[in-house]
């Protein structure tokens, strides 16, 4: 069975401390070659100051790899806003999507913030993996128009 985990974090990448651009590339690259040894899915969605992030697979790797998660030093204020068996995967088809804010999502990422390091309700928790699922689809139909007009 498939196991979906769901968190929020404060992120700690700041400017002006090295470049967070780069270290967020660089936590997509390590994701992505990660994820895809272990069979797990999922998509980052980057605002400032806070990521939010959804991982599918196995439980025990969906687990494991959260574990890693929660003790990497660039975020903080962990909070899982869902985990459980579902019967397939809402982006099975990326190691790890990345989702880039905007003025909208950050507004709606912020008000979820607020609640940290508490529990998120179920409602929050589900309207943002819809609003992660639509950008991930409206980014992936971006990139196949520019494929296609280029």
């Amino acid at each position: 069975m498939l196991y979906r985990l769901a968190y929020l974090s404060r992120s700690l990448l700041k400017k002006g401390d090295g470049d967070p651009e780069k270290e967020l590339q660089q936590i997509l690259l390590s994701a992505r070659r990660n994820n895809a040894e272990q069979h797990v899915t999922g998509a980052l969605l980057s605002t400032q100051p806070y990521f939010a992030q959804v991982l599918e697979g196995e439980e025990a790797k969906v687990k494991a790899i959260y574990q890693k998660i929660c003790r990497d030093p660039r975020h903080e204020r962990l909070t899982i806003l869902c985990a459980g068996e579902i019967p397939s995967r809402q982006f099975g088809r990326w190691a790890m999507a990345h989702i880039a804010g905007n003025e909208s999502v950050d507004e709606k990422v912020a008000q979820l913030g607020t609640y940290l390091p508490q529990s998120v309700d179920g409602d929050s928790a589900r309207c943002l993996l819809s609003l992660m699922g639509e950008m991930v689809k409206s980014q992936t139909e971006k990139q196949a128009l520019n494929t296609v007009s280029a």
